[in-house]
């Protein structure tokens, strides 16, 4: 018959439980005696209780700034396509380093807008609902892409009106109390291509457009971006896609530099137009002199504010 062979008792391991609880019956800090030894007990201090909260609004203003400029992203170029209102989009309220050190870029095309057109609050992205208007005072760079995209008076109409409404609510929200521009840098770019919209994308939030060729006679639509010329004391002016001399006029002028811009007058037609109206069934007509002003031609008197300046025109009468 084969030995019997007992297990040996296992210890309790570190995260085995005991079958009873130790107690302690001296409370901490009294004396714990073992014959003629006394030991002390004193509780240790919490590295809970001695952390000390800290505030990170409580930094330097120039420390905090610091922070955001490595946190947020920064020198991108950040353009918004035309949404419409049943596409949600989410409306990010950042913070002025976001928009103070990116580049925002804004279209301004000669297409019908609905339901309003003229001042048409898709020129302005996500930044155009009520909300978000006063975070235009946060921006210090803007690119305008300038769209003559198709031919004909309306799309001179719906620069002068659309770039009105843009520096009108511009300088509303982004104006100080001495009532200067809080710009520092404006990029203005003409685009001269033909432009066809295409169908939405599927998922997306902007439509896709399609390029073609060149507008003819591109230099006919420059004067559709006077209402520019209200805006002052850009430290940083470019304008690309107009002709030199004024293009040079227009950075000058917005600059703050060179003087005012006087309106330019024009001479009345010889010849009388004379207009009907029905009112109360009866035809009443009414001749007035018509103005020899034409859609193509200036309200300001760029030719005289380029005499000023020295600014060399080209021979051909613009």
């Amino acid at each position: 018959m084969a030995p019997l062979r007992l297990k040996t008792p296992k210890e309790p391991g570190k995260y085995d439980r005991l079958p009873y609880r130790i107690k302690p019956s001296t409370p901490p800090g009294q004396a714990l005696g073992t014959g003629d030894a006394p030991i002390l007990l004193t509780p240790s201090p919490s590295p809970v209780a001695e952390r000390v909260p800290f505030s990170f609004l409580e930094l330097a203003a120039e420390l905090r700034l610091q922070v955001y400029a490595h946190l947020l992203p920064t020198g991108y170029i950040i353009s918004f396509g035309v949404r419409t209102e049943n596409e949600n989009g989410p409306l990010i309220n950042l913070t002025a380093i976001f928009y103070g050190e990116n580049t925002f870029q804004f279209s301004i095309d000669g297409l019908p807008h609905k339901p309003v057109s003229l001042h048409s609050p898709y020129i302005f992205g996500p930044l155009g609902r009520p909300i978000s208007l006063p975070l235009l005072r946060n921006l210090r760079r803007i690119e305008l892409v300038v769209s003559v995209s198709t031919t004909g008076h309306w799309v001179t109409k719906r620069h002068r009106a659309r770039l009105e409404h843009f520096v009108d609510v511009l300088k509303e929200h982004a104006d100080d109390e001495n009532k200067k521009s809080l710009l520092t840098n404006l990029t203005v770019r003409c685009d001269a291509r033909t432009k066809t919209r295409g169908q939405h994308i599927r998922y997306g939030q902007h439509s896709i457009y399609y390029y073609g060729s060149e507008v003819p006679h591109k230099e006919l639509y420059m004067y559709g971006v006077e209402p520019l010329a209200q805006l002052r004391g850009i430290e940083q002016v470019k304008v690309h896609g107009l002709p030199d001399w004024f293009a040079n006029c227009l950075e000058l002028c917005i600059k703050g530099d060179g003087g005012h811009l006087l309106p330019k007058k024009y001479k009345a037609k010889g010849k009388l137009v004379t207009y009907k109206t029905h009112l109360g069934g009866r035809i009443r007509t009414k001749s007035v002199q018509k103005s020899a002003k034409t859609w193509n031609k200036p309200l300001l008197d760029w030719k005289e504010f380029a005499r000023r300046n020295c600014i060399e025109r080209p021979s051909k009468n613009l």
